[in-house]
C-alpha cells in the first residue's frame, strides 16, 4: 500500500472552481463562496439560481461584494496558497481522506 501526499504552492493563481477560468490577473468584480468552492462572477448567477431552486442558499457563505474575484479568493486563503493532493493505491485510504 502506497500513500503519497504532495503540497504545491500555487501563489496568487486564482481559478474558478466551477468553470476553471483563470482570474489571476482579472479585474472582474463579484462571485461568492459556495460551500468550499470559489464561484466566479460569470458562474455566480447560475449557481445562485440553482441554489434557490434546490433550497441550498445556506451554502453561499461569503460574497465578494465590490471586491474583484481575485482579491476575494486571496483574502479567503488568508496567505495559505497551498494545495494538498493525496494519492494512494488503496481506494479505502482515499475514501478516508475525503470523509
Amino acid at each position: 500500500m502506497t500513500k503519497t501526499i504532495s503540497v504545491f504552492d500555487i501563489g496568487n493563481v486564482v481559478i474558478c472552481d466551477a468553470c476553471g477560468v483563470d482570474y489571476s490577473t482579472s479585474d472582474a468584480v463579484g462571485g461568492f463562496l459556495f460551500a468550499s468552492k470559489a464561484i466566479c462572477p460569470r458562474c455566480a448567477p447560475r449557481f445562485e439560481k440553482d441554489a434557490v431552486k434546490y433550497g441550498e442558499q445556506h451554502f453561499i457563505t461569503k460574497r465578494a461584494g465590490d471586491k474583484t474575484f481575485r482579491e476575494f479568493v486571496l483574502e479567503l486563503r488568508d496567505g495559505n496558497n497551498t494545495v494538498t493532493i493525496t494519492s494512494s493505491d488503496n481506494v479505502e485510504d482515499i475514501i478516508k481522506e475525503l470523509f
